[in-house]
């Protein structure tokens, strides 16, 4: 339990730096930039139902947006000690 603490006394110092905090949220985004781009690759080779494959796509792109903004938030809120 003590070293959970550090560790986020230590995550909240990293992202306290202007500069880790920006690169840390770009990270972010290009991470579900690009598993939004895989799984949309994957869904086109493989679901050849094309009702299916526009819903799944839909689910897939508005996970990712909706995941960016929670991971966004809570950089935000971690780098701003709130």
């Amino acid at each position: 339990v003590a070293g959970d603490r550090h560790d986020l006394l230590r995550a909240r110092a990293f992202l306290a730096q202007p500069l880790n905090a920006v690169l840390t949220a770009a990270f972010v985004l290009a991470l579900f930039h690009h598993a939004q781009l895989g799984l949309q690759v994957v869904i086109e080779d493989y679901v050849h139902v094309r009702w299916l494959e526009i819903a799944l796509q839909v689910v897939v792109k508005f996970t990712a947006v909706l995941a960016s903004i929670a991971s966004l938030l809570a950089i935000v809120r971690i780098a701003l000690g709130a």
